[in-house]
């Protein structure tokens, strides 16, 4: 395997824990605004 395929694989994993926890929308914002700073 890759690297682009390990790191996808992981973030796959990250997401799908997150996705299960009851505090999910404070993740989800937390991430959210990671990427808006990485692209802009």
């Amino acid at each position: 395997m890759n690297s682009i395929a390990v790191s996808t694989g992981w973030l796959f994993t990250v997401m799908l824990f997150l996705s299960t926890q009851p505090n999910v929308d404070r993740y989800s914002t937390m991430i959210d605004r990671h990427l808006h700073w990485n692209l802009y």
